[in-house]
């Protein structure tokens, strides 16, 4: 709530113009402690510094995730490779004894390509976890830039 206040000359002096408006300026009226709008932006400053420090760490606590997601698709990757070079290996025998092992041998190649699009697909899974991983960087430098620069402006 605010008084408004005449702010022109109040006596009739002749410098007065009966032309020229009176300017009104409105002047703040607290009932109340004069510094608890100055607590309620600090305490708002506050709100938004906590409410930023709970990204970060969301951000930083998906990161540590996708990380991890990372290393263990990777680490699936590499044996899922293993695996596709172990049944190679026993494509390459089931060939050399194709007359009794001409069913094993079709087992095999199916377990081949299926392998490869395991392989495929987490590779794919790998991409995909990398470009998270990578926006998720970018969104905790965003977090901390925006924590920066509330700290500048409540400092001022």
């Amino acid at each position: 709530m605010a008084l408004i206040t005449n702010n022109s000359n109040s006596n009739n002096t002749p410098e007065k113009k009966a032309s020229a408006p009176a300017q009104y300026v409105a002047t703040p009226v607290s009932h109340s402690n004069p510094s608890s709008s100055t607590r309620g932006a600090a305490g708002a400053d506050k709100k938004r510094k906590r409410t930023l420090a709970k990204q970060q760490q969301l951000s930083e606590s998906i990161s540590n995730v996708s990380n991890d997601l990372l290393t263990r698709t990777q680490e699936a990757v590499s044996a899922v490779e293993q695996l596709k070079s172990a049944m190679e290996q026993i494509a390459a025998a089931g060939e050399e004894n194709a007359g009794a092992a001409e069913q094993s041998l079709a087992s095999v190649t199916q377990i081949k390509a299926t392998t490869e699009q395991i392989v495929k697909d987490a590779q794919h899974g790998v991409d995909v976890t990398r470009n998270a991983v990578s926006r998720t960087n970018v969104t905790i430098e965003n977090v901390q830039s925006t924590a920066e620069q509330i700290s500048l402006v409540a400092d001022v």
